[in-house]
């Protein structure tokens, strides 16, 4: 009976003390920057500053700002057990260097059969392959940004992180008059050891 609860205390603090502390400034670096991008595969890195309200900052090869954030914990079940998880979430408007847009419109019409033009749907598939075969603004292009940055304790004691990244072109409408939004959801996202 003593074992038994002492592996319950173990496997109860191991699923906390895999999370950083909430004060404590917290790293994400990922393997590749997105998912649905082809091309967009180089290293990128998330950064929060710490405490319950900071500054999250995102690095890449196309992508470089930092925003407003706050931090947040939360108790949810996982498998059974109660865990905390932490939720970061940026927001806020920022110059950034973005596809061009001109480039971004002129690949959309050319690879846009006759029958689709017009359709938002095959629009917005469209954007998603032509953004990262435009070249990147010379100017800072204001643009609103939205980051989140998830982490859980995963299994065997690791620690399961997600980023979500949305951009969108804040003076912007695609030809059917949707926003024009560039997400991105990177790939094999770790903590970095700080």
């Amino acid at each position: 009976m003593k074992l038994k609860i002492l592996c319950l205390v173990f496997l109860a603090t191991g699923f906390s003390s895999s999370l950083p502390a909430s004060a404590e400034p917290i790293t994400a670096s990922c393997a590749d920057e997105d998912v649905i991008h082809p091309g967009w595969d180089s290293a990128l890195s998330v950064s929060y500053s710490g405490g319950p309200k900071g500054e999250i900052s995102v690095k890449s090869d196309h992508v470089d700002f930092i925003i407003p954030a706050s931090m947040s914990e939360r108790t949810t079940e996982i498998d059974g057990q109660q865990v905390s998880v932490i939720d970061i979430n940026g927001s806020g408007e920022a110059a950034l260097a973005m596809p061009d847009v001109a480039d971004v419109f002129a690949c959309v019409a050319a690879s846009t059969q006759p029958e689709f033009k017009g359709d938002a749907d095959m629009e917005a598939v469209s954007i998603m392959s032509c953004a990262p075969k435009a070249k990147l603004s010379a100017e800072g292009v204001r643009t609103a940004a939205v980051v989140r940055l998830g982490i859980w304790p995963g299994e065997n004691g690791a620690t399961d992180v997600i980023v979500e990244i949305k951009r969108r072109y804040v003076d912007v409408k695609t030809p059917t008059g949707a926003d024009l939004v560039i997400d991105t959801f990177p790939k094999d996202c770790k903590l970095a050891v700080q």
